[in-house]
């Protein structure tokens, strides 16, 4: 080897969503005096240290939902009714978005933080945040869990649950709420 040649540049970063986890460096052998092709080698690095930030998208489970009621009659006093909660389980549904920063390791596991939203199936959107891990390389699956809040309905303080009241109609009246829950997200990126 009489020279050796080191060039190096960078490229434009690519903003439509490729990887950039990793660096891609092409090596050409010539060989001195010969009109040949000359022997490629690709090879790829992964970025270790330091963090990045990107957004995913996915399913979520959450424990903030509404609460449903309805009127019935009151067997015991004729005219008045009786509010009961309708039992809808622990938890509501949704698809959303999260924006994760995550912490870059060589392996295929890699701890990180999301903050996003979710629209629920009652068309009510919640705020997320809490710790996850992103499973693979190119393409990654993120299981998240943590905090989802948002507004619910929660029955008016005039009335309580089984106590007979006179209702004019069926309309039961609420009032919207702050709540925190709990969340489990299932997320791709």
């Amino acid at each position: 080897m009489l020279s050796a040649n080191f060039t190096h540049f960078t490229l434009p970063i690519d903003i439509h969503g490729k990887n950039i986890d990793f660096v891609n460096i092409t090596l050409e052998r010539h060989t001195i005096g010969s009109e040949t092709e000359p022997e490629t080698y690709h090879y790829r690095f992964w970025v270790t240290n330091g963090v990045k930030i990107d957004i995913s998208a996915g399913m979520f489970i959450s424990s903030v939902l509404d609460n449903e009621y309805t009127a019935i009659d009151d067997t015991d006093n004729l005219g008045q009714k009786r509010v009961i909660e309708n039992d809808n389980g622990p938890y509501d549904f949704g698809f959303g978005s999260m924006a994760n920063i995550k912490y870059r390791v060589y392996g295929t596991i890699a701890p990180m933080f999301s903050v996003g939203i979710m629209l629920t199936a009652n068309q009510k959107f919640q705020i997320l945040a809490g710790p996850g891990l992103a499973i693979g390389k190119d393409e990654r699956i993120i299981i998240s869990g943590g905090v989802a809040m948002g507004r619910v309905n929660r029955l008016s303080n005039t009335l309580e649950l089984n106590t007979p009241v006179d209702l004019v109609t069926n309309d039961i009246p609420t009032n919207q709420m702050f709540e925190i829950g709990h969340l489990l997200a299932l997320l791709i990126t």
